[in-house]
């Protein structure tokens, strides 16, 4: 055999392809829309002119023409009319247009997504805004930007937001930059400085102000007229408008608060009376989400009239943490705080004020505010002569709009009360500019550095993985900051100027983003970048570090011994320490008095508390004083000679870096340490005191082995220096050896052959070589024949095996191992390939080896081109036609690429496209039957026409897709999404050999329906994020899976919906009287898939329920309650029924998968009987009992391990001996299957949803993200 391609030509290749995709990603951000507009405000600010007689106003960003920009506007035509453009910025034209031209205003409408709003923005000498204008604004000489904002605030804003205070930054900017803030309260100009940083950094004036939308509320005579125009006269109006639910405005759960809204609606509208109408306004976030033509009594506001026009003709206001109480207060009209969720938004968002101690009347049950609205009980509220009347209205007056507009057009403050904040343009800043913001000593450093002329400057995109939570917790107020993005306006001219380095330039656009981040502020000297400090916990400046020649390294009971050049000569060594690959400072100490050219570092301690966790690493270094500067400098180690050894070892399969040795020793760690909950602790930092959280997850202690591994890498992102990795004695040769090396491959006939090399190994270190069966429970071992050759940089080995029809081969995994010796000890290596001509072999040649018994063994690449086998029967799907049909059509999806790619198709499938029943069919099902012909014609269902379940989706016509026919292959190849209750894997021949459309499949995104609750199974390593088989959406069915799934699986809460299963819309009690069954259904276990049959009957499953199935007792039972139980094996057992069959007795039906539909069986049972089984939820959705039978729970939990504690938290009785089990039924029979209280509780809390509209929510959310 021989070998494939070149190392430098593969290293070529890479680097080429690394400089054609960022080329890519410059062009694509220099012509896409957003970035653009940047660059063209940047061109219209810096050449146009003002235009004097212009006004831009803007509500919302757009989404509305409303607020107190809209009576601004009606201000401007009425007194000041032909004497101003008035421009007000939309996001939907169409509709507002439609507003405007009813409302008779006169004002242009400009959409913002245009270059002409970025022109007008640019241009316009006067800007009223109550929200925030694009980041990118920064307002001209001679602009007058009125910021007239939108509320009082109730809820918590800016900083005072713990898990979204990066959400601040724009509405920060928006304020530093405004002329004027109009404030109408005390309380809220409080409020919004404090937490928004303004006190010392803004510069214009604070306007006392009323808002100008409040001078409706004090025209009672408007809101009579329009309740006469609207036929309201004899109706009782109450009004809603509750506030967004959430932890900021970017992580609202609009299904979950969806549901409650749809929840709480109902329950109203069957309340209130024939002359009672409730209209209802809700926050965009959850525009299209809830529709109210359903609803007798309930309406959305008219479109006609402006949102506080309407609001002044109602009786009544009812709003829950909606600072529109405030305004409306004005009207000294009732007001209902329905505050259903109190406790969780308190605990979520926060409040500036206790609400409970407001003059309003407070409601925190549906039940209670259908009885207040149906009885009118609240319509004789009176708050008027209070203390919160007097102090929140003491601003507002009718005529505020003319005023503000004389200030903004005229520069004449009347009798407004002004506080002027000029004063702090006089003060001189320094502003702290981190590089890189991702831990908690980069907040613990700038706390250190910032004195009280210091100002922090942070980027948005730092606040990731829990720095919001960090900055709050604990340096909120250790240093005022501004967050910011990177968005200075500038010409593309300007851009390329700087990007070439034209000084002039870079200075010019610094002092830009200066005027655009502290406007008019005294800045000293620039951005200060170098915020590190060499101190216990806080951030050194890695790039920064003086290297000093390593002499030698050894590693030996935790003990890093060093030698190194004498540095005394420049350098006096004051301390040693250890530092993180991210800069943090984890620990320091003394210098040892012979640490100018020696230093040991004990570990030790770092690995027993945790500090140094496993698969991490550290940096032994030197805090020293330069004698020459006398500044502090930290010197790491480094050997230039072994780096380029380790260089010159390297190829384009292994990275390995150069190691020191390996020093493996017993550490006594918490009992805890390799459970999830540990690890995340451990390896979180952002954690400010990590010691104290890891303690609280056990007290226990352990003794468990790690392995040390210091050595120098090659990488380009890691820090080039001496670095110790701690790990796992198993894991310790994937940091040595990357793997041998694949250079050929071969399966033909009855055997297997490779062709390895093996770099930095001689022959003599090479034990042996196996192909080892891939299992938990079992340890098989088939030997290779083994040849070895020495190279001069290394070793080749030639291996074969011969197959025979008695070896020990089973289905279905297999790995191929090098054995070799290493410092002493044996360790295996796996076998990688990074040769892209080798895996292209696979994909279009029939590559696979005769294993007799009708079997064949395959060779496959996994992650990161791990070389693996399949052993499994021959398929009829294993020829050349079919491998010709693949080419066929991947060479005709590549022809027609475009063609097909905007046809944006769904595939849907179920479990190896042979069934029709779960998930995938409902939702497939509710397609074909409710959406409009132009959008079902793209979605496509995928079965084998040759199963019964094929009737079930035949009526469906061209929209179902036999299973590997040609327009099935072509379909997987250009699919937008799939969507299954099963992974991708499902969607074509199962366990089939490398394939270039299986391959295509496994990169498209799928949306997971799941086919049961995650919770009594880990699952994870399958379907996490870095599982076998990742998912891109993952539907759920309650908060508690979905916290799981976020949790345990890496998924961003965002792609993980909560919206209940689409079978579960059809399902519903279907038991009868007349046939109580009780229903068994296992589910399977790892250890015994695909075993053979004689295996299968010595294992303790078969014995467990073959001895309870022919138990006299349960027949017993069976009769004398005049049931009968159905039993019901797994599909992955499907082929050892017939074990069971013959030995039952007439009250027992064992049907195998796919005989009859699983949700009808489902649906009849009266009973569930299982093990672990997510079977049990759908049994639980129609509040039945269920009975858990865990005779091997120990096994089990061990091999596979659950997110419950399945002794503690089932919904239900859990029995581990098969002579518990029917006493157990035989008392549910007699209570005639009642489902305990006590389990019907625990259950409910993992169903979100009983509203048999699962399927739309699912569609929703899909077309909510694009598709």
């Amino acid at each position: 055999m021989s070998g494939w391609g070149t190392t430098d030509s593969l290293k070529n290749c890479k680097k080429w392809k690394a400089k054609t995709k960022a080329l890519k990603k410059r062009l694509l951000r220099l012509v896409s829309k957003t970035p653009k507009r940047k660059f063209y405000y940047g061109f219209f600010s810096k050449y146009c002119r003002l235009r004097p007689k212009w006004v831009l106003i803007e509500s919302f960003h757009g989404q509305t023409v409303s607020d107190s920009g809209l009576v601004l506007a009606q201000e401007i035509a009425r007194l000041y009319p032909g004497q101003y453009r008035v421009f007000y910025a939309t996001e939907d034209k169409k509709k507002h247009q439609a507003f405007v031209d009813a409302a008779g205003l006169q004002v242009e409408l400009v959409d913002v997504t245009t270059f002409r709003y970025t022109r007008i923005l640019a241009c316009a000498q006067h800007i009223f805004s109550n929200a925030s204008l694009p980041i990118y604004f920064i307002k001209r000489p001679g602009q007058v930007y009125m910021q007239t904002w939108h509320g009082t605030p109730l809820k918590t804003l800016g900083k005072q937001m713990r898990m979204g205070i990066e959400s601040m930054y724009n509405v920060q900017h928006n304020f530093l930059q405004a002329d004027y803030l109009t404030q109408p309260n005390d309380f809220t100009k409080e409020a919004i400085f404090r937490d928004y940083n303004l006190e010392e950094l803004y510069t214009g004036k604070v306007v006392m102000a009323g808002y100008p939308r409040n001078k409706v509320f004090m025209e009672p005579e408007k809101g009579t007229a329009l309740r006469r125009k609207l036929g309201l006269e004899d109706k009782t109006v109450y009004a809603y408008m509750p506030t967004w639910r959430g932890q900021s405005n970017h992580s609202v759960d609009v299904l979950e608060y969806a549901a409650q809204v749809k929840k709480i609606m109902q329950q109203v509208d069957s309340g209130l009376k024939d002359d009672q109408v409730l209209y209802v306004n809700f926050h965009p976030i959850l525009h299209g989400a809830v529709q109210l033509d359903a609803y007798q009594h309930i309406l959305p506001f008219p479109t006609e009239v402006s949102n506080y026009e309407f609001l002044n003709c109602a009786d009544a206001l009812i709003t829950d943490y909606s600072s529109v109480f405030f305004d409306f207060s004005l009207t000294k009209k009732p007001i209902i705080l329905f505050m259903y969720d109190y406790d969780t938004y308190l605990a979520d968002r926060g409040l500036y004020m206790d609400v409970r101690t407001l003059p309003f009347r407070q409601i925190y049950q549906t039940e209670e505010l259908v009885e207040c609205l149906r009885s009118g009980a609240c319509l004789q509220d009176d708050y008027s002569d209070t203390e919160y009347y007097h102090t929140f209205s003491k601003y507002d007056s009718p005529d505020v709009s003319e005023k503000l507009l004389k200030l903004a057009f005229t520069g004449d403050t009347g009798d407004f009360e002004i506080v002027d904040y000029a004063k702090n343009t006089e003060k001189t800043w320094k502003v702290l500019y981190p590089e890189m913001m991702n831990q908690i000593s980069d907040f613990r450093t700038l706390a250190r550095l910032a004195d009280a002329q210091s100002v922090v400057l942070m980027e948005k995109k730092w606040f990731k993985g829990g720095m919001s939570p960090a900055l709050y917790d604990h340096y909120n107020h250790a240093f005022p900051y501004v967050i910011t993005t990177k968005t200075v306006p500038r010409t593309y001219l300007e851009a390329y100027l700087a990007y070439l380095g034209v000084r002039r330039v870079q200075k010019r656009l610094l002092q830009r983003d200066m005027q655009r981040t502290f406007p008019n502020l005294k800045i000293e000297g620039g951005y200060q970048r170098d915020t590190f400090l060499l101190e216990a916990g806080c951030t050194a400046n890695m790039g920064a570090a003086v290297r000093v020649q390593l002499k030698q390294c050894t590693v030996e009971k935790g003990v890093l011994q060093l030698e190194y050049a004498d540095v005394s000569a420049q350098y006096q060594v004051l301390q040693q320490a250890l530092v993180s690959q991210k800069g943090c400072i984890m620990a320091a100490w003394d210098a040892q008095s012979d640490a100018a050219s020696a230093a040991s570092y004990d570990l030790n301690g770092m690995i027993e508390d945790a500090r140094l966790y496993v698969q991490t690493g550290c940096i032994p270094a030197l805090i020293a004083r330069d004698r020459q500067t006398d500044q502090s400098v930290l010197l790491l180690f480094d050997d230039d000679k072994k780096r380029l050894r380790a260089k010159e070892r390297a190829n384009a399969w292994n990275n390995a870096p150069y190691y020191y040795g390996i020093d493996t020793q017993e550490y006594t760690v918490s009992a805890a340490y390799n459970t999830p909950a540990f690890r995340r602790t451990a390896k979180n930092n952002k954690l400010e005191n990590p010691g104290a959280a890891l303690a609280e997850l056990s007290p226990e202690k352990q003794s468990i082995p790690l392995v040390l591994l210091p050595f120098l890498t090659r990488k380009k992102k890691a820090p080039r220096c001496l670095m110790v990795w701690l790990t796992t004695p198993d894991t310790a040769m994937n940091r040595l050896w990357r793997g041998a090396a694949l250079q050929a491959l071969e399966c033909k006939g009855r055997e297997c052959a490779m062709h390895l090399f093996l770099e930095g190994v001689e022959p003599k270190q090479i034990l042996g070589s196996t192909l080892e069966f891939r299992s938990k429970t079992e340890q098989i071992a088939i030997p290779f024949q083994m040849k070895t050759k020495p190279t001069h940089s290394g070793c080749e080995l030639y291996l074969k095996v011969q197959l025979q029809d008695d070896m020990p081969l089973k289905e279905l995994y297999w790995d191929a191992y090098v054995q070799i010796e290493q410092f002493g000890k044996p360790y295996r290596l796996r076998v990688y390939c990074n040769n892209s001509k080798l895996k292209l072999k696979l994909f279009f040649t029939n590559c696979q080896a005769d294993a007799g018994n009708d079997h064949i063994l395959f060779p496959y690449f996994g992650k990161k081109g791990v070389l693996c086998y399949c052993y499994r029967p021959l398929s009829e799907y294993d020829t050349a036609a079919v491998r010709r049909r693949e080419v066929l059509a991947y060479g005709l999806y590549r022809l027609f690429r475009p063609f097909w790619e905007r046809q944006k198709n769904w595939v849907v499938f179920e479990k190896f496209c042979k069934t029709a029943q779960d998930n995938s069919y409902y939702f497939f099902k509710f397609c074909m039957e409710n959406l409009p012909k132009n959008e079902r014609k793209h979605i496509y269902y995928i079965i084998d026409p040759r199963e019964s379940d094929y009737q079930n989706v035949a009526q469906y016509g061209r929209q179902v897709v036999p299973f590997m026919s040609l327009k099935h292959m072509l379909l997987s190849l250009s699919m937008k999404i799939c969507i299954s209750s099963d992974s991708t894997s499902h969607l074509y021949v199962w366990r089939s050999k490398p394939s270039i459309v299986r391959r295509t499949i496994k990169k498209k995104r799928e949306l997971f329906l799941q086919h049961g609750v995650t919770a009594m199974k880990q699952v994870h390593q399958l379907f996490g994020k870095k599982g076998s088989s990742p998912m891109t959406y993952f539907v759920t069915c309650s908060r508690p899976e979905h916290d799981i799934v976020v949790r345990e699986f890496g998924y961003a809460p965002q792609n993980v919906p909560v919206t209940g299963f689409a079978r579960w819309d059809v399902l519903e009690d279907k038991s009868t009287p007349d046939d109580p069954f009780i229903l068994m259904m296992p589910t399977w276990r790892s250890w015994l898939e695909e075993v053979d049959n004689d295996t299968f009957l010595q294992s303790d499953y078969y014995k467990n329920y073959s001895a309870l199935l022919t138990d006299p007792a349960l027949d017993e039972m069976l009769r004398r309650n005049h049931t009968r139980l159905v039993f019901y094996l797994h599909p992955k057992f499907a082929g050892y029924m017939n074990n069971f069959k013959d030995k039952i007795s007439p009250r027992v039906t064992c049907i195998p998968f796919g005989q009859q539909p699983l949700n009808e069986l489902m649906m009849r049972c009266k009973l569930l009987v299982t093990d672990y089984s997510s079977v049990c939820w759908d049994v639980l959705y129609q509040n039945k009992p269920v009975v858990y039978y865990q005779f091997d729970y120990d096994l089990y939990n061990e091999v596979h391990g659950s997110y419950l504690d399945m002794t503690t938290q089932l919904p239900g009785d859990r029995l581990t001996d098969a002579k518990d089990l029917v006493p157990c039924l035989d008392g549910y029979a007699a209570s005639g299957f009642e489902m305990k209280p006590r389990y019907r509780e625990m259950a409910e809390q993992y169903f979100m949803f009983r509203d048999n509209d699962n399927s739309r929510r699912i569609y929703q959310f899909l077309k909510s993200n694009g598709y």
